[in-house]
């Protein structure tokens, strides 16, 4: 209510006290004013921002009451309950486990229980526990806490760039890449409820609490979405400087090589390849370095190479989001019931993918470059998963 126009708000006065609204008919001289008689009503407002309401708006509210977040033990109740709804028997210690990271919000247990459902059904054989959840988390990127990659990013930014703080909101919206009310309003709160950050009249900082975090979440794995790396091989050493080295890159348009190029700015001396191609150029010595995508990233040890650097960690670590490899668009111009149409046949689509796996496998063999199965259902799950149908709030935000 606290976005209610002046001209309403005025209304409401007489029907608030009278139950009554008077209403202007006609314009000019022969304006009228009629007084339309109500039945009696009970007002209920509902506002996030108490202090953006004037004040005789405030003071005709006889009853003000605050709402808190739901409790771990309330919030447990509420997820078990919408569990059964969608046809889940969800053991309590396992709903505590999403109650502890849903922020105290219904809605986002809800999210998080119909993702981990998904997730659950594909990857752990609908078998509900511990070890399912907490591995569902963990491609969430959520920890104990509730915190995702963009929370700890803006966490660590304070830390490594700012000595943690103070540093202002300005300068913290520019190192983050985010413009200000959404660090405000989405960012900030839950950090400042957890006791992990703090507002100063010189800027943000951390608290000892935040610090400690951080310290520990720099120790800590969060799974990434996608992954490009940089290998090389086992009889050739690689110094610290990418200077000098020749590197096989599949594209010089690519993700892979403007992630390579953010990592190693010095690295000039590219020779671009066909990507299935950069294995054996490797080996065979022609390369210093090669920078390896899609399936030979499951079976490069096979070979005899060795990992340098993972980009997608490096591209999480950065920024604290899923390398943006691509999406599907459609133009903006086109009809809204076209767009939405589109959207449904796709989201078809993948669904029917998931519940006929066996359905595609012969197509998708004859244009792999490894044939072994289960490097195929690797890199499938790596490019088409759950995301595909729904980035769920927390990558949507996270983008």
């Amino acid at each position: 209510i606290h976005r209610l126009s002046k001209p309403v708000e005025e209304y409401l006065y007489p029907a608030i006290e009278d139950f009554s609204l008077d209403l202007m008919i006609d314009t000019g001289p022969s304006a009228r004013s009629v007084r339309l008689q109500l039945p009696k009503f009970t007002l209920v407002g509902a506002t996030t921002r108490f202090g953006d309401l004037t004040g005789p708006l405030r003071s005709r509210f006889q009853l003000i009451t605050r709402l808190e977040l739901y409790n771990l033990e309330d919030l447990s109740q509420v997820i078990c309950f919408t569990a059964r709804k969608i046809g889940i028997e969800l053991e309590v210690k396992l709903a505590k486990l999403i109650a502890e990271r849903s922020r105290g919000t219904p809605r986002l247990a809800g999210n998080i229980l119909r993702w981990l459902r998904d997730y659950i059904t594909v990857r752990n054989k609908g078998i509900w526990n511990e070890q399912g959840v907490k591995e569902g988390m963990k491609k969430l990127g959520l920890d104990a806490m509730g915190l995702d990659p963009f929370d700890r990013r803006l966490l660590e930014i304070i830390y490594t760039q700012h000595k943690g703080g103070p540093v202002g909101i300005s300068n913290l919206a520019a190192s983050l890449g985010e413009d200000i009310t959404t660090i405000e309003e989405v960012l900030e709160p839950h950090l400042i409820t957890l006791g992990l950050l703090k507002r100063t009249s010189k800027g943000r900082e951390l608290t000892p609490k935040g610090l400690e975090y951080i310290k520990i979440c720099k120790n800590e794995e969060f799974a990434c979405t996608n992954s490009l790396e940089v290998f090389k091989s086992k009889n050739k050493p690689v110094d610290e400087h990418f200077s000098n080295l020749r590197i096989g890159i599949p594209g010089k348009y690519t993700t892979a090589n403007f992630l390579l190029s953010l990592a190693f700015p010095e690295s000039k001396n590219k020779v671009e390849m066909k990507f299935s191609d950069i294995e054996a150029a490797l080996l065979s010595g022609q390369i210093d370095l090669g920078l390896i995508i899609h399936e030979n990233r499951f079976t490069y040890q096979n070979k005899g190479l060795i990992k340098v650097m993972d980009l997608g960690e490096y591209w999480e670590n950065l920024t604290g989001g899923p390398i943006p490899l691509g999406g599907i668009m459609i133009k903006r111009n086109l009809p809204e019931e076209i767009k939405q149409k589109v959207n449904r046949v796709i989201q078809r689509s993948i669904e029917y993918a998931f519940e006929n796996p066996e359905s595609g496998i012969d197509f998708i063999r004859s244009h792999a470059q490894e044939m072994s199965a289960e490097v195929v259902k690797k890199h499938i799950e790596l490019y088409v998963n759950k995301f595909s149908i729904d980035l769920g709030e927390v990558r949507i935000l996270n983008l």
